[in-house]
């Protein structure tokens, strides 16, 4: 505190101010003291309330649950004056984090970040099930595995984090940031878990949304397999059971050929398809899904006399399900074109798994059909094998294999991508 300036030295206090002088500095500054610190706290009561006011009021108007999440992340960022705001969930107990909504956040890359349980800052304060801050992310050692190059591309510098507790679990994590470097206080903790309290019951009405569309999404699936199981599998059966009635009635070889192939198909379509109703019904595009699954949903195909070789090289990761949507695709179509149409004797499908990638290799010793290696020749089978792997931002090549036969090679990321 500057209270006075002279041209010449002060020289010594003592002799300039008398007891009854320096006890009145000492209660003036004492009550100056006070009273900043009164003031101080009555202003953050009346932005926290204000910031809490909003919150709940947004959660009796809106009906749409993200709606809710925003209004969490504008009070945060008001309330702190903040650059950015945004809010972690888990992914259905994998271990995965994401950033379910996000204000202020200008790159794709942090924007769709997915982190495990315990890393960064938002995993220290899940650890420690309180507040922490960091005026300086990129460079705090108490950080494991911190996404570092993202958030440096983003220009975080500074930010904080605290738990949102719904019941007795951690159901969240709550940020908020700058693009500058900020000392923030413990005074600014307290205020962020205060915060986070008052944010509870919005994100509970997320959980709550997120259990209700799960439920509405699993009945349109269990309904859609009941009626295509009721017309189409049916439909199959009643072909196969014709053709093979006819099957013995006839004398031509030829004809019996035919129909017994008719029988067949149908009995393969039949088959195929109610391994496909199974996993409708079974299996949510939620979450993730094991590397090993891809095999296991590939050998559904039916069995055609060939001998199949399955193999999983590497750790069975967990993987985005649409990117193994996409591989289960590719490998059971080039298995049914290779059973069918090549002539192999031999056939084996591979998934490799890597940190980052994951590949599907499926090779026969039959013979290579040109057209198949290029995407606007190929049959239309080939052509959605391309439009799947490209759909999640994959690769697809079709070559010949060697000694013979095909090669089908897919790759895509285990997660997506900015």
């Amino acid at each position: 505190m500057v209270v006075g300036n002279l041209a010449t030295a002060l020289g010594d206090p003592d002799a300039v101010l008398d007891d009854d002088l320096r006890r009145h500095y000492r209660q003036a500054v004492g009550r100056a003291v006070r009273r900043g610190r009164q003031a101080g706290s009555l202003a953050l009561g009346r932005d926290l309330r204000a910031a809490t006011r909003t919150m709940a009021e947004a959660a009796v108007a809106s009906g749409d649950g993200p709606a809710v999440l925003t209004a969490i992340l504008a009070s945060a960022r008001e309330l702190f004056r903040a650059e950015v705001a945004y809010l972690a969930v888990p992914v259905d107990g994998s271990g995965t984090y994401v950033f379910d909504e996000a204000l202020g956040i200008r790159t794709a890359p942090f924007r769709r970040l997915r982190v495990q349980h315990g890393q960064g800052l938002g995993g220290l304060a899940w650890r420690l099930g309180r507040p922490v801050c960091s005026a300086n992310y990129a460079a705090d050692g108490r950080l494991e595995a911190a996404p570092v190059d993202e958030t440096r591309h983003e220009g975080i510098v500074s930010a904080m984090a605290a738990p949102v507790s719904v019941g007795s679990e951690i159901a969240a994590v709550l940020y908020i940031g700058d693009r500058r470097m900020r000392p923030f206080t413990s005074v600014d903790e307290e205020l962020l878990e205060d915060l986070a309290g008052h944010a509870a019951p919005g994100v509970r009405r997320r959980y709550a949304d997120a259990d209700r569309a799960r439920a509405l999404e699993r009945a349109v699936r269990e309904q859609v397999a009941y009626d295509l199981h009721d017309s189409v599998v049916r439909g199959l059966v009643a072909i196969g059971f014709e053709a093979e009635q006819a099957r013995h009635r006839v004398a031509e070889d030829d004809t019996a050929t035919r129909l017994d192939t008719i029988a067949r198909a149908a009995e393969a379509c039949m088959a195929r398809l109610r391994g496909e109703l199974e996993l409708l019904v079974s299996a949510p595009r939620v979450g993730s899904v094991a590397a090993s699954e891809i095999l296991d949903r590939i050998a559904l195909v039916p069995d055609r006399d060939v001998v199949r070789v399955l193999e999983l090289d590497g750790v069975d990761l967990e993987l985005d399900p649409d990117a193994a949507d996409a591989l289960v695709r590719v490998g059971q179509e080039a298995v049914t074109n290779a059973e069918r149409h090549s002539g192999c004797d031999h056939l084996t499908v591979r998934v490799e798994t890597s940190p980052h990638v994951i590949a599907l290799h499926v090779a026969d010793d039959g013979t290579f059909d040109p057209a198949s290696g290029s995407r606007g020749g190929a049959h239309f089978g080939m052509r959605a094998m391309h439009a799947a792997v490209e759909g999640v931002g994959g690769r697809l090549e079709i070559t010949p294999a060697v000694p013979a036969g095909t090669h089908v090679h897919a790759v895509v990321a285990t997660r997506p991508s900015g």
